[in-house]
């Protein structure tokens, strides 16, 4: 992977990350779509952040929200 390619693959995190901070559920096909993530990798993503009480992820109807902290701290930080 080249640095411009890792720095693409940082801003799309970061979309990512952007767009869980208003702490609404966001579809994941949705998030992928707008953030121009592989949908596997989003679901990754958000399956990892789940682990750690981060997100709220409904599997069933594929979607994810930031739970209340870490959307603040998303707002500030992001």
């Amino acid at each position: 992977m080249s640095l411009g390619d890792e720095r693409e693959m940082w801003d799309r995190l970061s979309a990512l990350l952007r767009m869980l901070s208003d702490g609404r559920w966001h579809d994941t096909v949705a998030l992928s779509q707008s953030t121009g993530l592989p949908e596997n990798l989003t679901l990754d993503l958000v399956e990892f952040l789940s682990r750690f009480n981060l997100v709220e992820f409904d599997r069933r109807l594929k979607r994810v929200r930031a739970v209340e902290e870490f959307a603040d701290l998303l707002k500030r930080g992001v």
